[in-house]
């Protein structure tokens, strides 16, 4: 919660509209708590209702924040600018490991989210492509096929070991 205040204390409220989805285990009254505190009318959370989809919401931002979601690959192939934030530390192996828009200290956030807006929230089409080369090339229709080749190369192998 420290961070997302520090985010919501460091940006202009009068020039963005901040609006929180948490993961849907996470419970919603820390938030809730946080932005009273904060009383930040710029700052909303995502309601809860199962008809909010991921995508809408996506495609209708400037920006899009995470610190390590899955969801942030589905921002990137939407080409919408991502900022990852990574201020933890943590010892694992992250997906955004050298994206140029990974924050590893919060003060960087709103430099960053600046930068973004001069450039008209427009990220390069080398950066894009270099992302959804890395993740998700795959995305191509052909899933279904590939695992019945392996599936049958399973088979094939069972069949062979007897």
């Amino acid at each position: 919660m420290k961070v997302l205040s520090h985010i919501v204390s460091s940006i202009d409220v009068n020039d963005y509209q901040l609006i929180i989805k948490p993961h849907p285990r996470e419970d919603i009254r820390k938030y809730e708590s946080l932005l009273e505190k904060l009383g930040n009318k710029n700052v909303k959370i995502a309601p809860r209702d199962k008809n909010i989809n991921l995508i809408e919401m996506i495609l209708i931002s400037d920006v899009c924040v995470t610190f390590t979601s899955t969801s942030g690959l589905l921002v990137l192939a939407c080409k919408k600018p991502l900022i990852t934030l990574d201020v933890f530390q943590l010892p694992y192996e992250s997906a955004f490991k050298g994206y140029p828009l990974n924050v590893t200290d919060v003060s960087e956030f709103s430099d960053l989210l600046d930068h973004l807006k001069r450039n008209n929230f427009r990220l390069t089409r080398d950066l894009y492509n270099e992302v959804i080369h890395k993740y998700l090339y795959k995305l191509d229709g052909k899933a279904s096929l590939r695992v019945a080749k392996i599936a049958f190369k399973l088979l094939k192998l069972k069949t062979k070991l007897g």
